[in-house]
């Protein structure tokens, strides 16, 4: 019986693409409504259809299945037509299909792309098969609407039921042994996970009941939100439930986020453990297009590129060599990208459409600018989110719906242009003039040093020939720095023609690394634009800032919440989870957004470790603030010496910016040449090869007894790193970890104060002590490890911020360099070295 046979699934899109896509990769993208933006084409497009299409009405996103039957199994077909137009007096139904592009639609293929029409007559065939049209015949559209000139063209074509379902048969064909792969590799990937165990012989404290609320969350398309402190298996304890949920259809792919490569590779070496215990699993690594580009030189162009120009002439044969393996990483795509002259990083995403797992960073799910549109474009499958290293999203997500504009890199791309293609350069000449005045304003009405002002209905004094609509508009104001709370018409209409006219430029451009300039302003300006045009609300400020040289005109968006909820909220489950997520309750605000009803469950787990293996002591003693920093430095290097002679083999010692490292260092080297230490200092722009080679100290052989590193809180020793046993034995904090004091960070303070969340924990506080978190996270790796945590600053001994330490931390407080010996001596270690108290500052 029919209901008997096995099922395919595949989505309208993946299957058009599959049979019917060709040529090579072009410049031009299209994408379907989705997100905030696609609320405000939405109505432009309605209003649009009204005049092209005045005597039908359309219902939006319709969900289209229907089965194709064969001897052996069922292709599935499913998808949601963008738009289902219906005819009321002769009950007509036919889908149109709506791309929306950055381009103007004098550059789209004439008469439509191939494979959008592939599209649109896959869901005209979906359309009959459930409500076959009498009259024989069926009718499919497609339509283009330009963002850049709010323009829609639509087109239709006609065809009858016998035409569709001929053409139909040939596309299922086409993908039929494909599909039957499919299908085996999927039978033999479920009785695998079916009869998966968990690959260790002990779980975890606390391991049994994160997997337990990772898999409920799964099966609710839920949220979740874990502090899992180093030890608790983290990742394979979100891995391990949601491998099987996969395996039990919960989901169809799992995505592993997270902010470092270092972190993926953890999540790739788990999910290897369990295929060297029989698992049957496709994972695929995705890596920077810049780090697997063959020819870089040419700066993707897909003209001149021979890797781009006939990929899918040489894709197919390239995807299936790939589907061969269970893991799918860089060196293997580089090689089959070279074997079949295809572009690796396309190729890697077109692998994963066909994987189970997908490790990669935050921003091929989040960013609105390089989203993966292929898994969160069309929502038509679920997905299992697993968000790693959690805490480093809030501020990426706010980078990510920002875009600033460099007047100094648009004067330079003139002066190339004048150069080498002088007809062109006059375009910027508008931008530039609009940018330059604005800078001439916050010079001429600096107030007062640093000071952030707010003027409810300040004039905006030479403002009025670029803003002639304004005539008062609040602002804040500081030196060098002016604040807008709302969007510069003007500048808007100045960025419009200039994107347009930049088209135009490209299209002139044979010098790859011009046109690389070029593309960089170009996708600046149209990012911008995308902001005032489809993001902005009361999240968004501009600002216009000289204090660190040439004018950066930037749309920031101050809270992200609401787009990061948006990514998952009624489509995938999400869990985001950490070592370091204090306070809970303010990163389920920063996940979910400021209605408690869409913030994920908490889940809070303790350390395994023993908690005798670890002394934290507060030194309440030292002030750190910045106006007493340089009274205090010489009692703070006495304290910083103290304790790396009492430590028991390396320590770290974090300082809350360069400028209060480079004022101790002295004092601390002097202190410290009588002894046998090393010591370490992270400098400004450390390549890859320093920052290897500074963590190569903690465990080679110096000739000294110990080592002491000195960096800076935040940087890039402050997390992800395991110097286990001796390797470090003390991790030493100096200060509350708040960031530096400035307007943007004043702005976000303010932001939060007008919705009674208390600003100054939301731009300082919080933020500054997951920093200091995140530091003392580096001593304890292992349930071997021994050692101290030392923080110093008088602040430690308030109650707001001693509510911030981890209940199991216990920790001791002294304010004396007599009381911070006398602790020390009590840290888990063996003997002491002998220290000369009364010569620690000599």
């Amino acid at each position: 019986m029919k209901s008997e046979l096995p099922v395919i699934s595949v989505a309208v899109t993946a299957l058009a693409a599959f049979v019917h896509r060709s040529g090579g990769l072009g410049r031009l993208t299209y994408s379907s409504f989705s997100g905030s933006e696609g609320t405000r084409l939405h109505r432009l497009f309605y209003s649009k259809l009204e005049d092209y299409l005045p005597d039908y009405e359309g219902s939006s996103e319709v969900r289209l299945t229907a089965d194709f039957a064969t001897q052996d199994l069922i292709l599935r077909v499913q998808g949601r037509a963008d738009l289902m137009l219906h005819e009321p007096t002769s009950g007509e139904r036919w889908p149109l299909e709506v791309k929306t592009t950055a381009a103007a639609l004098v550059d789209l293929p004439g008469g439509g792309d191939p494979l959008h029409w592939a599209q649109a007559r896959l869901y005209a065939w979906l359309e009959q098969a459930q409500n076959p049209s009498p009259a024989g015949r069926t009718r499919y559209g497609l339509a283009y609407l330009s963002a850049l000139e709010n323009d829609v063209i639509i087109l239709t074509r006609e065809e009858s039921l016998e035409e569709l379902e001929a053409w139909f048969r040939e596309t299922a064909g086409a993908y039929l042994s494909f599909a039957r792969n499919i299908r085996v590799y999927r039978e033999r990937r479920d009785r695998s996970i079916r009869a998966m165990r968990f690959p260790y012989p002990h779980l975890r404290e606390g391991q049994r009941d994160f997997m337990r609320r990772v898999l409920q969350q799964l099966r609710s398309r839920g949220s979740l939100l874990v502090e899992a402190p180093t030890g608790t298996g983290k990742t394979m304890s979100t891995l391990y439930p949601a491998i099987k949920g996969l395996g039990a259809g919960m989901m169809v792919q799992i995505f592993y986020l997270t902010a470092r490569t270092s972190t993926g590779d953890v999540a790739w070496a788990a999910v290897r453990t369990l295929q060297d215990q029989g698992l049957v699993l496709r994972m695929v690594q995705l890596t920077a297009k810049e780090k697997l580009c063959p020819i870089p030189d040419l700066f993707c162009d897909t003209i001149l590129c021979p890797y781009a120009r006939d990929y899918y002439q040489h894709a197919r044969a390239a995807i299936d060599e790939g589907l061969l393996h269970l893991a799918v990483n860089s060196e293997l795509v580089t090689e089959l990208a070279k074997k079949h002259s295809v572009c690796p990083f396309e190729l890697q995403l077109d692998i994963s459409s066909y994987a189970d797992l997908i490790i990669g960073d935050y921003n091929y799910a989040f960013d609105p600018r390089v989203r993966l549109e292929r898994f969160f474009g069309e929502r038509v499958f679920r997905h299992a989110l697993l968000i790693d290293e959690a805490h480093n999203l809030p501020d990426r997500a706010r980078h990510m719906y920002s875009q600033a504009l460099e007047l100094a890199n648009i004067q330079e791309l003139r002066r190339r242009l004048a150069t080498e293609l002088p007809r062109a350069a006059s375009v910027l000449d508008s931008l530039i003039q609009y940018l330059e005045a604005a800078e001439r304003h916050i010079s001429a009405d600096a107030r007062g040093q640093g000071a952030l002002l707010l003027a409810e209905k300040a004039q905006l004094a030479s403002w009025p020939e670029l803003e002639p609509e304004l005539t008062a508009i609040p602002q804040l104001q500081a030196e060098r720095f002016l604040a807008l709370r709302a969007p510069m018409p003007g500048l808007n209409r100045i960025l419009g023609w200039l994107v347009m006219r930049l088209r135009d430029v490209l299209e002139s451009l044979d010098a790859p690394e011009l046109r690389r300039r070029t593309l960089d302003i170009y996708f600046a300006v149209l990012f911008f634009l995308r902001i005032m045009d489809a993001y902005w609300g009361p999240s968004f400020i501009l600002t216009a800032s000289a204090r660190d040289g040439p004018l950066v005109f930037s749309a920031l968006c101050l809270d992200a919440s609401a787009f990061i909820r948006d990514t998952y909220r009624g489509q995938h489950s999400a869990v985001f989870f950490s070592a370091t997520l204090s306070p809970l309750f303010w990163f389920a605000r920063a996940f979910g957004g400021p209605d408690r009803d869409d913030r994920p469950d908490i889940l809070q787990l303790h350390s395994p470790f023993p908690a005798e293996n670890r002394l934290v002591v507060l030194h309440q003693g030292i002030d750190t603030d910045y106006q007493r920093r340089g009274e205090s430095a010489p009692e703070l290097a006495r304290a910083i010496a103290l304790a790396a002679l009492r430590a028991n083999g390396n320590a770290l010692c974090f300082f809350p910016s360069y400028a209060y490292m480079e004022l101790v260092m002295p004092r601390l080297e002097a202190m410290l040449k009588r002894y046998d230490i090393s010591l370490l200092r992270q400098t400004r722009q450390m390549n890859d090869a320093q920052r290897r080679a500074f963590l190569a100290a903690f465990e080679a052989d110096t000739g000294a007894t110990k080592t002491l590193g000195v960096a800076v809180l935040g940087g890039s020793f402050g997390e992800g790193i395991d110097l286990v046993g001796e390797r470090l034995t003390a991790v030493i904090v100096v200060g509350v970890g708040l960031p530096g004091i400035g307007p943007e960070r004043e702005i976000l303070r303010q932001y939060y104060d007008e919705r009674d969340e208390n600003g100054f924990q939301q731009a300082y506080l919080f933020p500054g002590f997951i920093r200091v978190l995140q530091a003392a996270g580096r001593l304890i790796r292992s349930d071997l490890d021994t050692g101290f945590i030392l923080l110093i600053d008088r602040r430690y001994g308030r109650p707001d911020y001693r509510q911030l330490l981890p209940e199991d931390w216990s920790p001791h407080s002294c304010d004396t360099l007599e009381e911070l010996n006398a602790l020390l001596l009590e840290a888990p270690q063996p003997e002491p070295l002998h220290v000369d108290m009364e010569n620690t500052e000599r």
